[in-house]
């Protein structure tokens, strides 16, 4: 329902082979069928992206798979085997080539930080500087007694913001609502 509107792109181990059958696995006609009735495609290699632990069987199993129709993919990589990599499977990798509208949309306010004020590191002079300027701007007098405090607080806090560096010590991921013309990388594993 999607294929017709949407770009497709399905990246993992499909426990499955694009290449002929085993007549022993049902995931092979399984995917198979899957790819020709989404009219999947995939980059054809004849190189092995499963190696069994004991060496006696290998297989191509993993995919990125994509509906379009023009040259989406670019620089499919099947990796080879290496020491530091312990799975059973290499990474098969692939630019995306997308070009998307960008927005004027900015980074939703879902961040949830903590910051640790480093009063040790302070610029004392920047910070007088900076308390001096905001009350000599405001008459206190002229103003009823919270409507003061208020504004010293926001001084000093103000200061603080400008000469006294700090430091996250707690973060945790936002959302993003809009993103502007990339090409990324997709990689499986």
């Amino acid at each position: 329902m999607y294929s017709v509107s949407h770009r497709i792109v399905i990246v993992g181990d499909c426990n499955g082979t694009l290449k002929p059958p085993r007549k022993y696995n049902k995931h092979d006609f399984l995917l198979q069928a899957f790819v020709h009735e989404m009219n999947l495609q995939s980059h054809r290699s004849e190189e092995s992206t499963f190696f069994h632990h004991s060496g006696m069987s290998t297989s191509q199993i993993d995919y990125i798979l994509h509906n379009a129709t023009i040259a989406f993919l670019s620089d499919y990589k099947i990796h080879d085997q290496c020491h530091s990599n312990t799975s059973s499977h290499v990474p098969v990798s692939a630019k995306m080539n997308v070009k998307l509208k960008p927005t004027n949309k900015a980074i939703k306010s879902g961040y949830i930080s903590k910051f640790k004020t480093q009063w040790k590191d302070i610029d004392s002079e920047l910070y007088h500087n900076h308390i001096s300027n905001e009350l000599s701007q405001h008459n206190i007098e002229s103003h009823s007694i919270e409507e003061s405090i208020n504004f010293l607080c926001n001084c000093l806090k103000k200061a603080a913001t400008v000469a006294v560096p700090s430091k996250i010590i707690k973060l945790k991921r936002s959302t993003i609502q809009g993103i502007s013309n990339h090409s990324y990388a997709a990689q499986n594993k």
